[in-house]
């Protein structure tokens, strides 16, 4: 569960973050659940997608 991860962190940072969870993601052996209110966190790889 991570909850605004890339909060406060410079861009390099976020990018390897984000590619880090994409990386985890291509394996299939987690579940992860991402909370962010930037909507350009979004991965294509999540599958699903709740907007409030």
């Amino acid at each position: 569960m991570l909850d605004e991860t890339t909060q406060g962190l410079d861009e390099i940072n976020r990018y390897r973050v984000l590619n880090f969870l994409e990386q985890l993601i291509k394996q299939k052996h987690s579940t992860i659940l991402f909370v962010s209110h930037r909507e350009v966190e979004y991965l294509p790889l999540f599958k699903q997608q709740i907007k409030l």
